[in-house]
């Protein structure tokens, strides 16, 4: 498996378009339009893929630019649905979260879908703990960094 940064907005929308699907709510339910969300997390985030050869196995895309409140926030991560319980998730996570820290964040943060237990059980095995509900639908999460 290779694991490598993406930075170009083209990119990045397919990306999200691949992986549309593999969430409860679709991503464009969430965020709308797409290539618009692409150029957001271009900017701003750091955004990794993992694969092998030309197959997209998985994606990781964070924020670690809170240098206020030093607060890291995950904004996506999919693994292809046969390629999960692979450790491919755990090895984004933890390449993100290292990323983070060398960014200054002290945290990192999430938004769950209060529907899909399968993460929430996941992101709770991997460190993060329930902060509260953020809305009807979601609940945030939080894994102390150092």
């Amino acid at each position: 498996m290779e694991i490598k940064q993406i930075t170009s907005v083209d990119e990045i929308e397919r990306l999200l378009a691949n992986f549309n699907h593999d969430f409860p709510r679709t991503l464009h339910h969430r965020v709308g339009d797409l290539g618009g969300y692409a150029t957001k997390l271009a900017q701003n985030a750091l955004v990794y893929v993992a694969g092998e050869g030309e197959r997209i196995l998985g994606f990781i895309a964070c924020y670690a630019n809170d240098t206020a409140w030093k607060k890291a926030y995950l904004a996506q991560i999919a693994v292809s649905a046969d390629c999960r319980n692979k450790g491919i998730g755990k090895t984004l996570l933890n390449l993100v979260c290292k990323r983070a820290v060398q960014y200054g964040m002290q945290t990192i943060w999430l938004e769950v879908d209060l529907s899909n237990m399968e993460a929430i059980t996941y992101y709770t095995k991997n460190g993060f703990v329930v902060m509260g509900g953020d809305s009807l639908v979601s609940q945030l999460m939080m894994k102390e960094l150092i």
